[in-house]
């Protein structure tokens, strides 16, 4: 099955090229700038490069700072450092997740404390909520942890297409590697199977906010590893995503549950990631050790 990603992500990519052009008979150093989605066809820019005449890469850096604000409405910065634009060619490409919450957090968000896989105790600030969510408490090959789905809004045939799902040990130390590889044996391979079975169950929950949690790829290192070469002379191609996990569509909860509901607080390190029901991927994965 096909993966619309746009239904999924908001993307971007700009281009810049160096190059030594005439104005008004003279010769000046400026940097041709193209702009398009990388998940339609059409350039944003009509397929047509801007010319930045500032011979200083900072003025250029400022330049493209202001666009990726811009563009990315305000939410995420520019990944790319000012001596970036040193290099005489540059791609890069952001990517970051676009949905909302299906349920949403109540207004009762709190700070609480969280352990460090060391046992120190950190404070950090979670959403909460008191409502019905797949879940259900995983003891496999002597692991225990519990597992949640959070449902994002957009749904296909009454059914949800996106869950943020988390797998939070009982205990502060484990290896998250080993958690996930436990994960994935108890679900076969077929983490979307597992996901559609479970039950839904009143939880209190409690989820640390995540935000500006970006993830930085270079591509031309990709490229020489593959290729063993790399032809790309004085150039830079990265591609980043970001996500945040934040307070988007709270609300005040009016639900009432007994008071004897379970009571799931990731509050030590553990993993979360974003599940595609249709396509069968995971889109993005966390392992949350306190530190990110």
């Amino acid at each position: 099955m096909r993966l619309n990603l746009y239904d999924v992500f908001n993307g971007l990519t700009c281009i810049y090229h160096r190059r030594n052009i005439l104005l008004d008979e003279k010769p000046v150093d400026c940097f041709l700038f193209k702009a398009l989605s990388i998940f339609f066809s059409e350039n944003i820019d009509d397929g047509l490069f801007k010319h930045f005449t500032a011979s200083d890469p900072k003025d250029v850096f400022l330049e493209h700072t202001w666009w990726v604000k811009r563009e990315l409405r305000g939410f995420f910065d520019t990944p790319l450092l000012a001596s970036t634009f040193n290099y005489d060619h540059i791609y890069s490409s952001f990517i970051y997740f676009n949905d909302a919450w299906a349920i949403p957090f109540s207004e009762n968000s709190c700070y609480l404390d969280f352990k460090l896989s060391d046992g120190a105790i950190i404070k950090r600030f979670f959403l909460y909520n008191k409502c019905v969510y797949k879940y259900s408490k995983i003891n496999f090959n002597e692991l225990k942890f519990q597992f949640v789905a959070v449902p994002y809004f957009e749904t296909k045939n009454f059914n949800y297409t996106h869950y943020l799902v988390y797998l939070i040990p009982s205990k502060h130390d484990v290896d998250l590697s080993v958690i996930w590889d436990t994960f994935y044996m108890f679900s076969n391979g077929n983490i979307r199977h597992l996901i559609a079975e479970q039950k839904m169950s009143p939880i209190d929950l409690y989820i640390p906010i995540l935000c500006d949690l970006q993830s930085d790829f270079n591509l031309k290192n990709l490229f020489a590893d593959v290729f063993k070469h790399n032809n790309a002379y004085n150039s830079v191609s990265t591609l980043s995503t970001f996500i945040e996990i934040n307070e988007k569509n709270k609300k005040t909860s009016r639900v009432v549950f007994d008071d004897d509901v379970p009571q799931v607080t990731a509050n030590k390190p553990h993993i979360s990631f974003i599940f595609d029901m249709q396509s069968g991927r995971i889109l993005f994965l966390i392992m949350d050790n306190g530190k990110i």
